[in-house]
């Protein structure tokens, strides 16, 4: 099942065509701008769904409480837990979710021996954080399930099952090791501060590498690694930031906006704060997002 247009690309796969047991579906979504849509409150009747995100970050609310992923992070909701994007909506990112039925009376999930479907239910059972740090692999091998499903072939169905399990693997290992996310180190802190302070300033990467000490090539790496977002990206972030404030609390013009923000124009400031927040600047002044 696909759906894709200029701002989004989404790719589902339901499993109860392949006959394995538990699993319902695996999605992947790739948002190039904020889409205006809300993931509204829902629940998964005894399922959890386990997210991964590889770029952009977005924030969910689990039981009315706010959680804010980013690049490489895993994001675990359980069984019959009330789960939204709040009022942000779905921001520019890109994801995969799985979704499967799994519960502490479960016996044999996926037809495993005991020991191993035990230990799997277990381990997510009693993972003392929904919000971690994911293995580097498991992009790839999500991605594999997708390249599987694609293929006819004999061995089709139990490759696919080979991979869901490699998946597992790596999901109880990052529960069971618990990584912390990696510190973000005092050059990186050093030139997200200016940013934040100044986002109106003529930055460039050159600039924002000079300012931490470090190459080029080798800064970009380190701060969309320690960051989750391309050092692009987050000036745009700050600047919209910035934006939304004198939108809400400024009579300032538009085209005052742009300029203050060093966009080249008041339609280049349009679009891209559209990009962002799913809304012109006009219709957000208009329709702000409720107080929180």
């Amino acid at each position: 099942m696909n759906k894709t247009d200029g701002t989004e690309n989404r790719r589902l796969i339901l499993f109860s065509e392949l006959g394995i047991p538990h699993l319902l579906s695996l999605g992947r979504v790739e948002l190039s701008a904020h889409t205006q849509m809300c993931l509204l409150p829902h629940i998964h009747p005894d399922q959890f769904e386990i997210c991964f995100h590889y770029d952009g970050q977005q924030e969910y609310v689990v039981e009315e409480i706010p959680y804010l992923t980013q690049s490489g992070d895993l994001f675990i909701t359980y069984p019959n837990e009330e789960h939204s994007s709040g009022s942000s909506g779905e921001e520019k990112s890109k994801l995969f979710y799985f979704i499967f039925e799994l519960t502490p009376g479960t016996q044999r999930f996926m037809g495993l021996p005991p020991e191993l479907s035990n230990y799997i239910r277990d381990t997510l059972f009693s993972a003392p954080l929904r919000h971690l740090r994911g293995d580097g692999a498991i992009r790839q091998t999500l991605q594999q399930i997708f390249d599987l499903y694609d293929q006819p072939h004999p061995f089709r169905v139990q490759r696919i099952r080979s991979a869901v399990i490699e998946f597992l693997y790596l999901v109880t290992e990052s529960i069971r090791c618990l990584p912390s996310p990696p510190d973000v180190d005092r050059e990186i802190l050093a030139v997200m501060h200016a940013v934040e302070q100044d986002p109106a300033g003529e930055w460039s990467v050159g600039k924002m590498s000079a300012l931490a000490g470090l190459s080029v090539s080798y800064f970009q790496r380190k701060f969309k690694l320690q960051t989750g977002l391309s050092p692009y990206d987050y000036l745009i972030r700050k600047k919209i930031d910035a934006a939304r404030q004198l939108l809400l609390h400024t009579d300032t013009s538009i085209t005052q906006i742009a300029c203050a923000l060093g966009f080249s124009s008041s339609q280049h400031f349009a679009n891209t704060f559209k990009q962002y927040e799913g809304k012109t600047p006009t219709q957000f002044r208009k329709t702000p997002p409720p107080a929180v």
